[in-house]
């Protein structure tokens, strides 16, 4: 311990060096769940084929992570370069954050900025392009700046750390409306906590900041996406009373149990040491502020919304609990224990974070199963049915063209596949025969063309699109001439291992034998799905009838397909027996076996 005071400074520095050196390498390895899914995919390939900046809805304040990865473009690197880049540039900001307060000798703020990026971070950390983490890792500078002058502090250096306190707050403004609240907790943490009131800088700062919040939402937000994420009072106050039986409220429910652990463990130590320094004001704002933080989300979420949009906002509770922690035990407890809480904290959240990648990895292997498909056929672009989408692993389908451009031109411009997800396989009869039709945001769907498309990295064809998904109740489909005498069931392996969810993704090699198309949309009176039975290590069955699986494409000849298992409640191996069931009719008796191990 005595070495631990000794070396406090030192040690944050060594601690943060190897805490941001972590998730470099979580970027640079999981570059695909980073950069391959969501709006990252949209605006990485934006950049690609502009050759510029990507900047939506006004956050200029994005270009900080997109310089990096922008000049590597214009310098003709490869593809793969570009991703790895695009995906570690933000954290490489942050690192750079960590390091000017290391240099403001602000050592305590320096501790924040590590928890408050990873206390509420899980599956958040594999969405690279959130402006709203920037802005989090910026208003830990800010409390830096804003911080409590020492007694030998010049009028000049105040005024210096004014001025630059306030273009700090103007550049962040520009990343994400919800900044103003991290903005406000860490004025309200200096004005409140320390009970500053006299201090005429701070409340300069905190008129300036409301004020120019106040004039960029409400009168220079000038997009539809961003005004109709603002919920209108008659909407609040309609929805208030229902608060416990939103969506949302649900789901932050099921997510805080099993994830938000330490968090509230830091926000009640928080408040524990507010208490015994008997810092009422601060005692009562912290919870206020937050729960009004927590109950504005979930109304502004009312109708629902993918895992993905909720948790993103989350992670501004990581800050609040980050900043209300290492202000409050202050002067409680000895650097050593206080350091060693942190380097815990730290540590179990990294493995939070490192072990979210497996729901990632499997949309991501979802992805490659269609290019693999894709690049087989004769066509290059194709058609997926909704109702074929696996949800509970993707849970957005309309940024799938580019992923997939992306993912496939990896491998070389020639080998490039582009899908597009559609909630009607025959919705877009008058299009997909078009020639250089690309299907692209829904919003805008014939935005690009495929021959306008960047050739140094995507070469697709002048064809149209082909349909991957045909309906069940189709005249010309007849499951009664399918069974387990012409279609086969793998698994890829004998034996698979549980992982931080609660199912797992099984590939499974389908070969169909009989010389006819398997159908995929599950429609009809006996809709065609996979499915499972589970049976433990004495042989006895437990699970009857397992969860149903849809195809993912038609069948002609073979396709390697995801099945997905629930894992059983209990530790142990199992034995899984995968069919095919035509629903409310027949098993197909195919029975094909591996090994499931739930650790």
């Amino acid at each position: 311990m005595e070495f631990i005071e000794k070396n406090y400074k030192r040690l944050i520095l060594l601690c943060g060096l190897l805490f941001f050196g972590f998730f470099l390498f979580l970027g640079w390895y999981f570059f695909k769940e980073r950069v391959l899914a969501f709006d990252p995919s949209f605006f990485t390939f934006l950049m690609i084929d502009q050759r510029d900046y990507s900047i939506a809805l006004g956050r200029w304040g994005s270009v900080f992570s997109q310089v990096l990865p922008l000049a590597a473009l214009k310098n003709g690197c490869d593809l793969s370069t570009f991703l790895h880049l695009f995906s570690i540039a933000p954290i490489i900001n942050y690192l750079i954050i960590f390091l000017l307060l290391i240099l403001l000798k602000n050592y305590r703020a320096a501790i924040a900025l590590m928890l408050a990026l990873c206390l509420a971070f899980r599956h958040a950390f594999y969405y690279t392009t959130a402006e709203l983490y920037l802005g989090i890792a910026l208003s830990v500078l800010l409390w830096a700046l804003i911080a409590e002058p020492k007694e030998n502090s010049t009028k000049s250096k105040r005024i210096l750390r004014f001025v630059f306190s306030l273009l700090l707050i103007y550049i962040m403004s520009y990343l994400h409306q919800l900044t103003l609240f991290t903005i406000a907790f860490v004025l309200a943490t200096e004005l409140i906590g320390r009970k500053r009131f006299k201090d005429r800088y701070l409340w300069i700062i905190s008129g300036i900041t409301i004020t120019w919040f106040l004039i960029r939402i409400y009168i220079l937000t000038d997009t539809a996406y961003e005004n109709e994420k603002i919920p209108t009072m008659d909407v609040f106050l309609e929805q208030l009373p229902n608060i416990r039986y939103l969506p949302s409220t649900v789901y932050f429910k099921l997510f805080a149990k099993q994830h938000f652990w330490s968090m509230f463990l830091v926000f009640m130590a928080a408040w524990y040491y507010l208490f015994r320094s008997r810092n009422w004001l601060y005692f009562l704002f912290l919870p206020a502020f937050s729960l009004g933080f927590l109950v504005l989300i979930l109304i502004t979420y009312y109708k629902g919304e993918s895992p993905l949009m909720y948790e993103n906002y989350y992670t501004v509770l990581g800050f609040f609990a980050a900043v209300a922690f290492i202000f409050s035990c202050d002067g409680f407890l000895p650097k050593s224990v206080e350091l060693s809480v942190v380097v815990i904290l730290l540590i179990v959240n990294c493995v939070g974070i490192y072990n979210a990648h497996d729901i990632l990895t499997k949309r991501t292997n979802y992805l490659g199963r269609l290019i693999s498909y894709g690049r087989k056929q004769e066509h290059k672009k194709f058609l997926v049915s909704t109702t074929n989408f696996p949800w509970q692993t993707s849970w957005v389908e309309w940024a799938v063209p580019f992923e997939t451009t992306l993912f496939s031109g990896l491998a070389g411009p020639d080998s490039v596949v582009t899908v597009y997800v559609t909630d009607d396989i025959n919705k877009h009869d008058s299009l997909i025969n078009k020639e250089n039709i690309f299907l692209g945001p829904k919003w805008a769907i014939t935005w690009f063309g495929s021959q306008n498309l960047n050739h140094d990295y995507f070469h697709l064809p002048s064809s149209g699109y082909e349909k991957l998904n045909s309906y069940q109740s189709d005249t010309a489909f007849h499951e009664e001439v399918f069974g387990k005498d012409n279609i086969r069931l793998t698994a890829v392996k004998d034996k698979f291992y549980s992982d931080s969810d609660s199912f797992v993704v099984v590939p499974l090699r389908i070969e169909n034998l009989s010389g006819k198309k398997l159908a995929s949309i599950p429609s009809g009176d006996h809709p065609v799905l996979l499915s499972y039975h589970v049976y433990n290590n004495k042989g006895e069955k437990l699970i009857a009838d397992g969860v149903r699986t849809p195809l993912e494409v038609d069948i002609k000849e073979s396709y390697l397909q995801g099945l997905t298992v629930i894992l059983p409640k209990e530790r142990g191996e199992y034995s899984v027996e995968v069919d095919i069931v035509s629903e409310n009719k027949r098993w197909w008796g195919i029975n094909s076996k591996f090994s499931l191990i739930v650790r």
